[in-house]
């Protein structure tokens, strides 16, 4: 049958009756691949024009524009009343009569169909590839009864549980490390030789080009403390990885892409986005932290703290570094390797630095492992989804 068959398509949008003063915002930048990174609280005279699709649980929100960039979601949750999408999405709402809505969102997005409609995408007549909604919902689909469907969605949505439960874990161990990462390098409260908070405590300041730094502290650039492995990434097209199939996972600038065979590295690295994608909305870079073996294509930079610096103190230090007077090309974005190594930040003490990593380990040693049981879930669903929706 037809998509549109067992489903709507937009069939709610902002209009004259809507009241509320303000609205929450999902656009396509914030949606990544199954997850909503950010929310916007917006007033709705000052949204954005293409704030007009109304959201509810068990929407499907599927981007028309790139398909090939996998700006879809599965909205799981009861959400607010005023919760509004772009117009760059076709908002799928599934008729639970007949079909099971989060087995829906597993089967469209299938790589099949991602394909399809990334083709079909590429020979629209516009600025940027996109697809109609009546595309969309013109795909052709195959349902097994309801009652097999909820049970394949059952097992699924088990696997999405455990992942997400694993994240937010993630999450709050992240958030721990990096309020002390702020308290003793922005703050410059890290413990001085008495225990006790050395700003607080008149710890001696000097002047610098950065301003007030702690003394023994110094200005540097990024590149006295990484290593760069640039040179070793070796890209692999998708027939390639199609010839090339295994276990370890192949890196592009923001995700896991697939798996493969080989690797070229092994151990704990940095990846920081290249080009495409390159920074969030606060203008920080878009960062992967990895740890085994791996593959990466060219779209991200591969760094290594040198000692003491960790890998790991880099990464909560470029969280939260604004990289936007680095970002060249108006197409295309784009953080070359000159401009990275060259960022000008305070270095210090290299004794502080080691306690800071003593202090850090156990939290990124839970940090790595649960990583690890997220890729192993991840993979099992999607063997599971290939078996499962045939």
């Amino acid at each position: 049958m037809k998509l549109h068959e067992v489903a709507k398509i937009n069939s709610k949008q902002i209009n004259k009756d809507f009241n509320s003063e303000d609205i929450r915002y999902i656009d396509i930048a914030s949606v990544t691949k199954g997850s909503i990174d950010n929310i916007q609280n917006l007033q709705t005279s000052k949204a954005p024009s293409r704030a007009k699709r109304l959201v509810k649980k068990n929407d499907i929100l599927y981007s028309t524009v790139r398909p090939n960039l996998e700006h879809y979601v599965f909205i799981k949750d009861k959400v607010a009343e005023n919760t509004v999408a772009s117009t760059g999405f076709a908002v799928i709402t599934p008729n639970e009569e007949f079909v099971d809505p989060y087995y829906l969102y597993c089967l469209i997005t299938q790589p099949k169909y991602t394909q399809y409609l990334s083709q079909v995408a590429e020979q629209a007549v516009s600025t940027y590839p996109t697809v109609s909604p009546n595309v969309i919902g013109d795909l052709e689909i195959s349902l097994p009864p309801l009652s097999e469907q909820k049970r394949i969605s059952s097992i699924l949505s088990s696997f999405d549980n455990k992942i997400e439960q694993l994240k937010k874990q993630n999450n709050i161990l992240e958030d721990i490390a990096q309020s002390i990462f702020k308290e003793w390098f922005v703050k410059y409260n890290f413990p001085n030789k008495d225990g006790k908070p050395y700003k607080d405590n008149n710890g001696k300041m000097i002047d610098s080009e950065l301003g007030l730094i702690p003394e023994g502290w110094r200005v540097g650039k990024l590149g006295e403390i990484v290593k760069c492995f640039d040179s070793k990434r070796i890209p692999l097209s998708k027939e390639e990885r199609e010839q090339r199939k295994g276990k370890y996972p192949y890196y592009g600038a923001t995700e896991i892409m697939d798996y493969v065979n080989e690797y070229l590295f092994d151990g704990k690295y940095l990846l920081l986005a290249e080009d495409g994608s390159v920074q969030t909305n606060q203008g920080y870079p878009v960062l992967q932290l990895v740890d085994g073996k791996f593959w990466v294509n060219n779209h991200t930079h591969v760094l290594q703290g040198k000692e003491p610096f960790s890998t790991e103190y880099i990464y909560l230090l470029m969280k939260k570094f604004n990289i936007t007077n680095i970002v060249t090309g108006a197409v295309q974005p784009k953080i070359n390797k000159t401009n990275l190594l060259s960022l000008e930040l305070l270095l210090p003490d290299r004794k502080l630095v080691q306690n800071f990593n003593k202090t850090n380990t156990f939290l990124f040693e839970k940090i790595f492992e649960n990583s690890y049981n997220i890729t192993n879930l991840t993979k099992t669903k999607t063997a599971l989804l290939n078996k499962l929706l045939q």
